[in-house]
C-alpha cells in the first residue's frame, strides 16, 4: 500500500477508535498487515495523540499495549529488532507518549495508564527485550504514594523532574513522569479537601471540568478498559495452539514440587472418587 493512503487510513481509525474489543482489535490488525510501514504508522500515533481529546487518548494507549503484545506473539521467534516492527519506536519514544496520555491540565488518565504501563514493561522483559535500569523500586514507591507521606518521601517536583533528566532509560523516566504526576494529583486533592488557595502555580493542577455527555462517555470507556484489564490476566496470545516455551516456563515455575502431601491427598481424592463408584 502506498505510505501516504496507510497514514490517511491509519488517522481515521486512530480518530474513530473507542474503547470496544472489536475497534481497537480493527487498528492493530491494519498495524500489524502493513507492518512493513510501521515507521510511519508509528509517527501517525505521535501526531494523532495530541490532537485527540483525553479518552481517545487513553483509547490509543490500550492500543499500543495491544499491539505491542501482538507483534511480540507474531515476531517473537525473531532474533532481529528490525523483524519485531514498532518495538524499537515504542520502546524509544514511550515517554513521549505518556507525556501526551498526561498532562498538566489533566490528569484522568494516571491511574489507568499506570495499569498499561506495568504491563507493557512486563511484555517487554518477557520477550527478553533489554531495557535496562531497574524500576523495581519506582514502581513500589509509585503504588505507596499517599497524601501523608509524598512530601517526606517524594520531595518536591524539581527533585523528581532533575531525576527524569539525569535517567538514561525510558521506563524509568516513565515511572518517574507518573510519581510526578500522582504527587500533582494528591496535592491538589489535599488543597481541594482543606480549602487551600496554591500560591505556587508551579506546585499546583488546572483542573478542566467534564461536560455530562463527558462524563458518561468516560464512566462507559473505563468499564470496558477495566474489562479489558482483568482480560490480560488470563488472555495468551499465540499463533497457533501449541504452548511455547516461553508460556511452558513461566507455568512451570508458577508451582512448587510435587512433595509427600502432594501425594497423600493425591490418594485421599483418588480413594473418595472410587468410593463414589460403588454401589
Amino acid at each position: 500500500m502506498d505510505p501516504f493512503e496507510a497514514r490517511l487510513q491509519f488517522k481515521q481509525l486512530l480518530t474513530t477508535i473507542n474503547p470496544s474489543h472489536q475497534a481497537i482489535q480493527k487498528v492493530i490488525s491494519y498495524a500489524l498487515k502493513n507492518y512493513e510501514l510501521h515507521e510511519d504508522l508509528h509517527s501517525v500515533i505521535l501526531e494523532r495523540l495530541g490532537q485527540l481529546d483525553m479518552n481517545a487518548r487513553m483509547n490509543v494507549l490500550v492500543m499500543i499495549e495491544g499491539l505491542i503484545s501482538s507483534v511480540f506473539a507474531q515476531f517473537g521467534n525473531s532474533e532481529e529488532d528490525d523483524l519485531k516492527p514498532y518495538v524499537e519506536s515504542f520502546t524509544k519514544d514511550f515517554y513521549i507518549i505518556l507525556e501526551k496520555i498526561i498532562t498538566r491540565e489533566n490528569l484522568i488518565n494516571l491511574n489507568s495508564t499506570s495499569h498499561i504501563l506495568k504491563n507493557v514493561e512486563q511484555c517487554y522483559r518477557e520477550n527478553k527485550v533489554e531495557l535496562g535500569g531497574n524500576t523495581g523500586e519506582l514502581i513500589e514507591k509509585y503504588e505507596a504514594m499517599t497524601i501523608d507521606n509524598l512530601r517526606k518521601e517524594f520531595g518536591s517536583d524539581e527533585i523528581i523532574i532533575n531525576k527524569i533528566d539525569l535517567s538514561e532509560t525510558v521506563f524509568e523516566k516513565c515511572w518517574l513522569f507518573l510519581t510526578l504526576m500522582k504527587r500533582r494529583s494528591l496535592i491538589n486533592r489535599f488543597n481541594q479537601i482543606n480549602n487551600i488557595q496554591e500560591t505556587n502555580p508551579i506546585d499546583s493542577d488546572i483542573t478542566i471540568p467534564l461536560k455530562k455527555d463527558q462524563m458518561i462517555n468516560r464512566m462507559e470507556s473505563d468499564r470496558e478498559r477495566h474489562k479489558k484489564l482483568k482480560e490480560s490476566n488470563w488472555i495468551v496470545n499465540r499463533i497457533t495452539s501449541q504452548v511455547d516455551e516461553q508460556e511452558f516456563s513461566k507455568l512451570w515455575e508458577q508451582f512448587n514440587e510435587l512433595n509427600e502431601e502432594d501425594y497423600i491427598e493425591i490418594d485421599e481424592l483418588n480413594q473418595i472418587v472410587k468410593e463414589s463408584y460403588q454401589i
